[in-house]
């Protein structure tokens, strides 16, 4: 993987010819809230480092924030269903075209940008990880879901490589961006980016851990289809399995284009 990838965001963002990545809408976001150092600082492997016919994204936005903490073995449990996810794709090989990119939830940039899953590096509490803080949900999911849309088409899509992803989102909380920054994120603004994107070319998985809310009607807000919507209680034996469950959904969908739109189609239920 390389950390100097970089894409002339201005240049994209500015863009006002009709096959521009972005809508003038997704563009004037992405500018207000100054999420271009961190669109950037995801990027990581070019089409010419991968080296693959096709590639298949892979985004984790893992929760860190202080509640995790308060879970009885709470922060063990996020780590180890993190990991257990990365070990379903350990013997991926390069020529599969497999990226991963991994974030904490109020982290602006990633632990690791997108990089072939034998680069990928387990989460270790105390180590690179440890749960405190907010949950700006919306906010870093939108920087996330930004970034892979750059990959997909101003890196892999003007290669001529197809690419596809898939998008897991872990929490245990609402958003709470809008009580520290005052000028939120919306689910409504990560609905839109994702009709961008396209359902046929992303699949947005959210996983709710807890009771702190309706996690169906959280997703259904960020325009998640039902079937990509999975709940776990508190309990760490919960957490791990549905962790488990999300990564062969993950697996399932990254083998092909049909696997792809069976795995959309399937959602959770869906196994290799």
């Amino acid at each position: 993987m390389t950390e100097e990838n970089q894409v002339d965001l201005d240049s994209l963002l500015d863009d006002e010819e009709d096959d521009s990545i972005f809508t003038s809408t997704s563009s004037g976001v992405i500018k207000a809230a100054g999420l271009g150092t961190h669109i950037n600082s995801a990027l990581g492997a070019t089409p010419a480092e991968l080296g693959a016919a096709e590639c298949f994204l892979i985004g984790r936005i893992i929760d860190n924030s202080g509640s995790i903490a308060g879970l009885s073995g709470g922060e063990q449990a996020i780590c180890d269903g993190a990991n257990i996810y990365l070990e379903t794709f350990a013997g991926a090989k390069v020529e599969d075209g497999i990226l991963m990119g991994t974030w904490k939830v109020n982290e602006e940039d990633p632990i690791q940008p997108f990089v072939t899953v034998d680069s990928v590096v387990k989460l270790e509490v105390g180590q690179n990880y440890e749960a405190f803080g907010y949950t700006p949900l919306y906010r870093q999911i939108y920087t996330v879901m930004a970034a892979m849309l750059v990959k997909m088409d101003a890196e892999y899509h003007d290669a001529g490589i197809p690419c596809r992803g898939i998008l897991l989102a872990v929490t245990d909380g609402l958003d709470e961006d809008g009580d520290w920054r005052g000028n939120p994120f919306t689910a409504s603004m990560v609905a839109n980016l994702y009709e961008e994107i396209g359902h046929e070319r992303l699949i947005f998985q959210l996983m709710g851990v807890g009771s702190a809310a309706n996690w169906q009607k959280v997703g259904e807000e960020m325009g998640i289809e039902p079937q990509h919507i999975i709940e776990s209680t508190t309990d760490p034996h919960d957490i791990r399995a549905k962790f488990h469950m999300a990564s062969k959904s993950a697996q399932s969908a990254s083998k092909s284009a049909k696997s792809f739109s069976q795995s959309a189609a399937g959602g959770f239920t869906v196994t290799p």
